[in-house]
């Protein structure tokens, strides 16, 4: 998972005023935060032949390379980061003005231009004018363990339990999670234009019904 991390201070308080036991205990007092994030709006990572199928129309043209941050994801992020100091500053965590003291903030990001990108307007958004390093893997060509855990094979998942887990929260079936959302797919359709796009019109020469789920079925591999 892409993430960026923002602990504040050293310690993380795992537990809130509303706890079974805050009325035995002295009022707790918030220490520090913990911000586990994605990266901000992108490019599409890849240019496939089947987003070329699936559509007749022209898809947007992007203002930077595949899967990176655009401006405008940058400027959300950098909004994003405002209104978390604003929020810390209402929490006692950091103060009004100035910038965060020396080791008060950290923010870990993945390897990807998306990630250390979003760290960095998130940065900018929080302490504006303040020189708060966004921290990476020095190897930005080789997977992070941080952030990849099973890609470097820091761990492991069993198959089975990973199958019934997706199963049992689809309802059953990924036919039936797929069926109880057709509205969802109608409207994607007409984003798309579906019915125009090559996909279906081939599908209609071979006297096939056309649909999103029907020339494209969801499949559990």
């Amino acid at each position: 998972m892409k993430a960026i991390l923002i602990p504040f201070l050293s310690l993380l308080i795992p537990f809130t005023p509303q706890s079974a036991f805050a009325q035995s205990e002295p009022e707790l007092k918030l220490e520090s935060v913990v911000i586990v994030s994605r990266h901000g709006v992108r490019a599409p990572t890849k240019a496939t032949q089947l987003m070329q199928d699936v559509t007749p129309d022209a898809w947007p043209t992007w203002p930077v390379k595949l899967g990176w941050l655009t401006p405008r994801g940058g400027e959300l992020i950098a909004y994003l980061g405002h209104y978390q100091r604003q929020r810390l500053v209402a929490d006692g965590l950091l103060a009004k003005k100035g910038c965060p003291q020396s080791g008060q903030v950290a923010i870990i990001a993945d390897v990807d231009e998306r990630t250390r990108k979003t760290g960095e307007a998130f940065a900018a958004g929080l302490a504006p004018d303040c020189a708060i390093t966004v921290h990476t893997q020095a190897d930005t060509s080789s997977p992070d363990p941080l952030f990849n855990p099973l890609k470097t094979g820091v761990c492991q998942l069993d198959n089975a339990n990973v199958t019934d887990a997706i199963l049992s929260r689809a309802g059953g079936s990924i036919a039936d999670f797929t069926g109880h959302r057709q509205t969802a797919f109608r409207e994607l359709e007409r984003v798309l234009n579906f019915p125009q796009s090559n996909l279906c019109l081939n599908r209609e020469k071979q006297d096939k019904s056309c649909s999103l789920t029907q020339a494209l079925p969801s499949e559990l591999k």
